[in-house]
């Protein structure tokens, strides 16, 4: 679901020619353990791509990226435990543009 809801958006800001929603170091620095998935996207701007979804013994983990505002190699991944976040990692995360943006 929330792959598709990512690839809505995509699409979307790419024909209206704006740039597809990014994160940033700012919007990573304000992620806590314990946020929901949806408290998570809505600090990050937009819904995050699924890479990885298991379940077992009634816990289910799920990983979601963005990319990230650095250039092609940059990124925000983080893991999600029973719809909590547990772990997050960036790579070349830039603060975000402009005043305001996450």
């Amino acid at each position: 679901m929330r792959a598709i809801a990512f690839a809505a958006v995509v699409a979307t800001l790419g024909a209206s020619g704006a740039r597809a929603c990014e994160a940033s170091k700012r919007g990573f620095d304000d992620l806590r353990p314990g946020l929901s998935g949806a408290e998570v996207e809505k600090i990050v701007g937009c819904a995050g791509q699924t890479v990885a979804e298991t379940g077992d013994d009634g816990r289910k983990t799920v990983i979601l990226q963005w990319p990230g505002n650095g250039g092609p190699d940059s990124n925000l991944t983080v893991t999600l435990e029973n719809d909590r976040l547990v772990e997050k990692a960036q790579s070349r995360l830039k603060q975000a543009d402009g005043a305001g943006g996450q």
